[in-house]
């Protein structure tokens, strides 16, 4: 199982795989309105979507698969684009 390294998901990173400096990627991202943690968060909650609906992960196990440091931190950045609780999401998928 592959887990995702918070160092392995910088600008830099994301720049390079679009031919762009880091500079120019930060220029673009603001022309639409947007910065690259946006971006990211918006990324590892369609992954965690996806996780949480694979019922034998639990939420431990995907908050480090999508590089967060602790659960915690993974559930706050969920409710906060999800509008609610990764576990009342979850429960969603269960019926």
């Amino acid at each position: 199982m592959t887990y995702i390294e918070e160092s392995d998901l910088n600008i830099e990173l994301a720049a390079g795989l679009c031919n762009l400096s880091k500079r120019t990627l930060q220029r673009r991202l603001t022309e639409n309105n947007t910065r690259y943690s946006e971006v990211l968060d918006r990324a590892r909650f369609r992954v965690a979507g996806r996780l949480l609906k694979n019922h034998g992960m639990s939420v431990t196990e995907i908050s480090h698969r999508l590089g967060y440091s602790d659960v915690a931190h993974f559930s706050r950045a969920f409710r906060r684009i999800a509008g609610v609780n990764l576990l009342v999401y979850r429960q969603k998928f269960m019926h």
